[in-house]
């Protein structure tokens, strides 16, 4: 911005070299007037604030271990009926993928599951 207010570089050359739009530069520009700065104030928020506590992805994780062969519209069902926590099944698949657990780790699982094995980990 300096550069183009002190009239070192022209608008063009900037959007040239930057890879930007003429409307971008232009917002860009808005809010360096209002603000005196191109960064816009989150207040420390950068995303939509976690739904889910340590506990209930902790509570998915358990779940996928004893049954990876279950889909993500059941483990949200699980999550709202057992934790009381009514969340999209994406924000399950965001969370359960932070959480380093991911759809190839799943199959991985599924795939070596073995009956006999698997019996001694399923409750009665």
């Amino acid at each position: 911005m300096h550069l183009y207010e002190d009239n070192i570089l022209s608008k063009p050359a900037i959007l040239d070299y930057l890879q930007i739009s003429s409307q971008t530069f232009d917002q860009i520009l808005a809010l360096w007037n209002a603000m005196g700065d191109i960064v816009r104030e989150t207040n420390g928020v950068c995303s939509h604030p976690c739904i889910l506590h340590f506990s209930d992805i902790e509570y998915l994780k358990h779940l996928i271990q004893h049954h990876p062969d279950w889909f993500l519209n059941e483990l949200q069902y699980l999550l709202q009926t057992n934790h009381f926590v009514a969340v999209h099944f994406t924000t399950v698949h965001q969370e359960l993928l932070q959480g380093g657990i991911s759809a190839k780790k799943i199959k991985k699982a599924v795939s070596e599951c073995d009956e006999d094995l698997w019996a001694d980990y399923v409750p009665c």
